[in-house]
């Protein structure tokens, strides 16, 4: 499916000016500076294309919409993080893996993965990744951190798997993959550190998840850092402090009220609307407060990501549009396969 764009070239490149260390690329839904609608099959081309071009640290999108709910145009939250080859998953809702192999990348590539938090739209599919990334070459090196109970969580799914493991292994002759290296993270401070990036994070607000954490990834040519899923607090902006990317999640309120009013009675096993919103409000960002944010942390660009609603959403130019009332940088609507 393919996405309209509504920013004009000449709004973009003035919005990028004062970020000459940052190159763009968008490929996926829509080519930034295009006017024509592409198929999957051109747009998977032009992602990968991006990726030979640009040069240093990149960051793919893989999902960038929210809440558990399959069978919207945008996949669930993912991203990935590129650096001098090897690759780095931040959450792994459904359809990273697939949306990893669009890369063209080799699974052989991951080094860590990173869970923010234990809602579906972020985990779910972590198992999974393994065990199709173990077929396709994954490395039994690969590290994994995230909240409590990671570890577990990782020891149990390879456990109800370990027939099917253990069948690829006789077949192919191969040593079974088995238990990785898990470390389970509930408070700020320093996470992972190996010759690309130091990895630090801090604990966000999403009740009743505890804890939720956002991370902070520094590479030497480019720091990018994630909010998580949260409302939006000090903590964030404070983690972000002039990093070169603050990818945030963000809710277009009067949308997300709308889709509550319609879906009220039929989500999430019949939840009313006060119900739906109370959980919205409490666990979620406004775009407007994360302008807000973005502009106290000094960040160099800012991506609105984990849209609320993911489908229907109001067009591109009205999230940078409410953003910006706050946040004077430059600001992109993240797209499935965007290329940064």
């Amino acid at each position: 499916m393919s996405y309209a764009f509504r920013l004009s070239r000449r709004e973009v490149l003035r919005s990028l000016i004062g970020s000459a260390a940052l190159q763009l690329v968008t490929s996926a839904s829509d080519p930034l500076f295009a006017g024509t609608e592409q198929g999957p099959q051109d747009q998977e081309s032009q992602m990968r294309a991006s990726l030979k071009e640009l040069k240093g640290t990149k960051l793919i999108l893989l999902g960038t919409g929210a809440g558990p709910v399959p069978g919207f145009p945008r996949h669930m939250q993912s991203s990935l993080l590129l650096h001098n080859g090897a690759a780095y998953i931040v959450d792994c809702g459904l359809g990273v893996t697939d949306q990893f192999a669009r890369t063209g990348l080799p699974f052989s590539a991951v080094r860590s993965i990173f869970i923010t938090h234990h809602h579906p739209d972020h985990n779910i599919e972590y198992g999974p990744l393994l065990i199709l990334g173990w077929v396709n070459g994954l490395p039994q090196s690969v590290a994994a951190y995230g909240p409590p109970p990671l570890k577990a969580m990782t020891q149990d799914y390879l456990r109800s798997m370990k027939t099917t493991i253990d069948f690829w292994a006789e077949d192919f002759r191969r040593p079974p993959f088995e238990m990785i290296e898990c470390t389970e993270v509930s408070k700020d401070g320093p996470v992972a550190q190996d010759q690309n990036v130091k990895v630090s994070c801090v604990t966000v607000q999403h009740p009743p998840v505890r804890p939720a954490l956002g991370y902070r990834f520094d590479f030497s040519d480019r720091s990018i850092a994630f909010s998580g899923d949260t409302v939006p607090i000090e903590t964030v902006a404070k983690m972000a402090r002039g990093v070169d990317v603050l990818v945030h999640e963000a809710m277009d309120v009067p949308a997300t009220e709308e889709l509550a009013r319609r879906r009220a009675g039929h989500w999430n096993g019949g939840s009313s609307y006060d119900t739906i919103m109370h959980h919205m409000n409490a666990d979620h960002s406004p775009v407007e407060d994360v302008g807000r944010i973005a502009q106290h942390a000094e960040a160099k660009m800012l991506v609105l990501s984990h849209l609320t609603p993911p489908d229907p959403m109001p067009p591109d130019d009205e999230w940078v549009e409410k953003a910006a009332k706050y946040y004077k940088g430059p600001i992109l609507v993240a797209r499935d396969l965007m290329v940064i």
